[in-house]
């Protein structure tokens, strides 16, 4: 079975007995060593996990520190999409203003699989569960000192993300989010309730 690159663009690659038939984009005949490419998976699942992290600690100006210079983020289904650092940081900063009002959200981010890889571009996917309750006024995400009632998962969803190298290293240039379960959605994933870029896109210009 060979797992297909995420990406729309296509690109021509070649299938690997040492990842069990996962595809593997080279740029020329020239293997790539199993340690180069567990290297690049690493960092790419390091980048999404350092995202959540500082996502959920209010620190956007962090957070777009970590993408490319052209990314896109896509929340589906119908939620949005916002194309460009500045559309993305000013979601990002109406995130953070609610975490300010006391709201305290926690992402658990497990499950990286690298789908597709060459020396400076990678593909992967991945599971995330996000918990959201109400904290404390200005405590600036967990961790504060405020212990909060633990109701269930607000979602359960996945990941589709694509990496790129850059002369700042590995960043991420697509970010794509999916529902697959939401507590607000009843039985309707498009009416969902999750996403504060939902409610913010308004305000921040979508694209």
């Amino acid at each position: 079975m060979v797992v297909k690159r995420l990406s729309p663009r296509p690109k021509s690659g070649n299938t690997s007995p040492e990842t069990g038939g996962v595809l593997l984009e080279l740029p020329s005949d020239e293997p790539m060593s199993e340690a180069a490419r567990q290297r690049i998976c690493r960092e790419c699942e390091r980048l999404l996990c350092l995202f959540y992290y500082l996502e959920d600690h209010g620190r956007s100006d962090d957070c777009i520190e970590l993408l490319s210079d052209d990314p896109v983020l896509r929340v589906t289904p119908d939620v949005g999409v916002w194309k460009g650092r500045d559309s993305i940081l000013n979601a990002l900063k109406a995130q953070d203003e609610a975490i300010r009002g006391g709201i305290l959200m926690v992402h658990q981010y497990h499950n990286f699989l690298l789908t597709s890889v060459s020396r400076t571009e990678a593909a992967g996917t991945a599971y995330f569960t996000m918990y959201k309750s109400v904290g404390k006024p200005g405590q600036r995400g967990p961790g504060q000192g405020y212990v909060a009632k633990l109701e269930q998962p607000m979602v359960v969803g996945e990941t589709r993300d694509e990496f790129v190298k850059t002369a700042r290293g590995w960043r991420i240039a697509e970010h794509e989010i999916i529902y697959v379960f939401d507590v607000d959605a009843g039985g309707d994933r498009r009416k969902s309730a999750y996403s504060e870029f939902n409610r913010c896109s308004a305000r921040t210009g979508k694209k």
